[in-house]
């Protein structure tokens, strides 16, 4: 189940070893999860890939 698309959400991340907070739209984070499913890895290790 999606949210509302304009809706922003806060996400807490740790990328190598720093401690971070971003604000993402429903329809961004959605993308996230399906460009990381499609290369087989979860959101935040593509995040931290560096391939986005």
């Amino acid at each position: 189940m999606t949210a509302a698309p304009g809706r922003i959400r806060k996400h807490s991340l740790v990328i190598a070893g720093h401690g971070a907070s971003v604000s993402l739209e429903a329809a961004f984070r959605d993308a996230l999860r399906e460009w990381a499913q499609e290369r087989e890895m979860g959101m935040l290790a593509l995040v931290a890939s560096g391939e986005l």
